[in-house]
């Protein structure tokens, strides 16, 4: 494994961030595919370093997850955790990079909404409060890749060289397109969206 990286020059954990709908899934499978970056365990608000889950959020011990951070270089790590200056600093001590993936709102409240089979009201007052918290690694990523350029080869090749990571295929091989401009049109169609536009203004 040590040799592997070397020869890669991944050596550091990289953190794929975003939103739930936001394409965290669709990204993580590119990046299997397009590089020897590790997958591992994906959880809501947890990392797995080594086998073992760890929870992130603003009341974990920062010093054990410095501590086990250091065992996920060159390894995808999936993140849904809420932004601390805590966590940020952590990940950076540690060589850590962060890719957030960025998706219209829309769209993805409608996707939350069809995806949950919750209250439409009660899923757009719950993904506003999440935005807020999760606007921290939006601002503060090293890369930021649109749910709507996942199919783009371009796109994703500049977010591979901004990162430094190096390429093994650049091809698209799967068969999942990414849904794009239907959100409003199925908010409306509920009776939300215009309290959807008014809630988007706070995040």
């Amino acid at each position: 494994m040590q040799e592997r990286l070397e020869n890669t020059g991944i050596n550091f954990p990289l953190f794929v961030c975003g939103v739930w709908r936001s394409g965290n899934h669709l990204l993580r499978h590119i990046i299997k595919k397009w590089t020897e970056i590790i997958p591992d365990y994906e959880g809501d608000n947890y990392v797995s370093l080594t086998g073992k889950c760890i929870r992130i959020d603003v009341h974990n011990n920062t010093a054990w997850f410095s501590d086990s951070l250091k065992r996920g270089i060159g390894k995808q790590i999936a993140m849904h955790a809420p932004y601390s200056d805590e966590l940020f600093e952590s990940i950076k001590k540690n060589n850590g990079k962060i890719i957030y993936i960025h998706r219209d709102k829309f769209d993805q409240l409608a996707s939350f909404i069809l995806y949950t089979r919750q209250p439409p009201e009660f899923c757009l007052f719950h993904m506003v409060s999440v935005w807020i918290q999760m606007k921290g690694w939006l601002e503060k990523s090293d890369a930021i890749i649109k749910y709507e350029n996942l199919n783009d080869i371009d796109e994703l090749n500049n977010m591979f060289m901004s990162l430094k990571i190096p390429i093994i295929s650049n091809e698209i091989d799967w068969d999942v397109k990414p849904r794009i401009g239907h959100g409003k049109k199925i908010l409306r169609e509920l009776g939300i969206l215009r309290l959807a536009e008014n809630a988007f203004m706070q995040c």
